[in-house]
C-alpha cells in the first residue's frame, strides 16, 4: 500500500532568518528578487508593506540597523 500525504510546514521568523543567513550571496540575492516578484501580485505596494514593518512593535533597533545597512548598500 502506498499513501501520499500533504503536510504544511510553517517556519518561524527565526527559522526563516537562520535559513537566509545560511545561504550564499547568490541565493540571498535571489530571495530579494523573488520578494519583489511576489509583491508585484499584491493589491498593495511593497513600499506600503515596508512601512507597515517599520510601524510594527516587533521592529527592533537591530531590525532598523539591518534595514538601514541594506539601504546604504543598495
Amino acid at each position: 500500500m502506498k499513501r501520499n500525504m500533504d503536510i504544511i510546514v510553517e517556519l518561524t521568523p527565526y527559522e526563516l532568518a537562520n535559513d537566509f543567513c545560511n545561504m550564499d550571496a547568490d541565493e540571498q540575492a535571489l530571495v530579494f528578487a523573488y520578494i519583489k516578484q511576489i509583491s508585484d501580485t499584491w493589491t498593495h505596494s511593497l513600499s506600503w508593506q515596508i512601512n507597515a514593518i517599520t510601524l510594527s512593535n516587533q521592529f527592533s533597533d537591530d531590525a532598523n540597523k539591518f534595514m538601514r545597512l541594506l539601504g546604504d548598500y543598495a
